[in-house]
């Protein structure tokens, strides 16, 4: 039973190793980057006088005799039985192997046998001078202090520096206090609104209120009230540029001169607005209403061409409120039998 387990593993080693022209188990081996074993002698014969294109016999594909990868074993066979089918024909020795070179350990890689303090952890040794540096290092750093003084200027920060363990020439020892000096500017954003408000107040004197050409409009949860004073077509809204605000939606840019378009005053009368609640395209429509009826208050002719486009309707559509039961208002869940 022992005799056939072995003939066994034989056959199996071989196969495993033989080659794949003369299928039999490989002599001198060698591997194509392809993946495939042959044996140097029946794979030089192939390339040399059998193959027109240098190709692999198993998958065609290009194989170069510097690109072949030797395989070595322990022990050498004395001889073979098919060296005599040569027929002949001198076969050089098979191509070396391309050594890499050696790599080299890292630093703090772990080794055996050694550790950071000379023990046996699996740590590399550090050198005394390196950890002399090290612990100079941190003490220096321990005994420096540091102290932050906010003066009673605006945006103005001092640091006066304390006297640390470093020694300082002769002529830099007078001079022992460091001050840095830092002025916050304001955003850009934040100084157009600030001139924008001042526009507002000296176009509107006593505020929206006291205006004679006034409108108010509403859509969803948006409210606006809207001032119309003669000028060149200007919008702001909540002091900001209605492009700016709307952030250059043209749809919604569309809504807020409608009412002037229609009449022919898209350049006549400039627009300001309070507008709050709801969100943008809410506003922007609760201005159209807001513009429409504050030109009413110019002229009672304009009530006609306004109320043909329909800009004096007030539009009470709002979204329908989700019922118990419901993923929304209407939807309902997937029915199941079961």
């Amino acid at each position: 039973m022992a005799i056939n387990m072995t003939i066994t593993n034989e056959e199996d080693a071989s196969s495993n190793f033989g080659c794949n022209i003369c299928l039999e188990l490989a002599r001198e081996p060698i591997v194509t980057l392809c993946g495939h074993l042959f044996c140097w002698p029946c794979l030089y014969k192939w390339l040399h006088y059998h193959s027109q294109s240098n190709h692999c016999p198993v998958c065609k594909a290009l194989v170069k005799e510097d690109s072949l990868v030797p395989l070595y074993g322990m022990g050498k066979p004395s001889s073979d039985p098919r060296s005599k089918l040569n027929c002949g024909v001198t076969i050089p020795n098979r191509p070396a192997a391309t050594r890499i070179e050696t790599a080299r350990p890292r630093l703090g890689q772990r080794h055996h046998g050694s550790s950071f303090f000379g023990g046996h952890s699996g740590f590399a040794a550090m050198p005394t001078a390196t950890m002399a540096s090290i612990s100079n290092l941190a003490a220096s750093l321990s005994t420096l202090s540091f102290s932050s003084q906010v003066s009673q200027r605006p945006n103005t920060i001092s640091f006066p520096r304390a006297n640390s363990v470093f020694a300082l020439p002769a002529k830099s020892a007078r001079r022992a206090s460091l001050s840095i000096t830092a002025t916050v500017a304001a955003p850009p954003e934040e100084e157009e609104i600030v001139e924008l408000k001042k526009y507002v107040k000296s176009r509107l004197p006593g505020g929206f209120a006291a205006q004679k050409i006034i409108g108010t409009g509403r859509r969803k949860c948006a409210i606006a009230r809207v001032v119309l004073q003669e000028g060149t077509g200007k919008v702001i809204i909540n002091y900001r540029d209605a492009k700016e605000y709307l952030q250059g939606n043209p749809l919604w840019l569309q809504y807020v001169k409608v009412p002037l378009v229609t009449l022919g005053y898209e350049n006549s009368y400039d627009i300001f607005v309070k507008a709050h609640g709801g969100g943008l395209s809410g506003q922007a429509q609760a201005i159209t209403l807001g513009v429409a009826r504050a030109l009413l208050k110019v002229s009672a002719d304009h009530r006609s061409p306004l109320k043909k486009e329909g800009l004096l309707t007030r539009d009470a559509r709002v979204v329908e409120r989700k019922k118990a039961g419901l993923k929304k208002a209407r939807k309902a869940p997937q029915f199941s039998k079961r």
